[in-house]
């Protein structure tokens, strides 16, 4: 499941991060014109995890998704 800028300040957001198991976790900007990072710090701001943490859990998923890109 990924999610986008929109999910800033969205009335729901806190019960639609809570409904996301962080194994299918994704974000993405491609809906509104803003930086990752807010997405990013606006979603483990909710979830109660780093940043670093957030980027592993998005990062993994990423890697599991998308197997064909090779990623460092």
């Amino acid at each position: 499941v990924s999610l986008g800028g929109g999910i800033i300040g969205h009335p729901k957001a806190i019960a639609i991060v809570a409904g996301i198991p962080d194994a299918q976790l994704l974000l993405e900007t491609d809906d509104q014109p803003i930086e990752i990072r807010s997405v990013y710090e606006y979603v483990a701001r909710l979830k109660g995890i780093s940043l670093q943490q957030l980027n592993e859990i998005v990062t993994e998923n990423f890697k599991k998704t998308f197997r064909k890109w090779q990623i460092g």
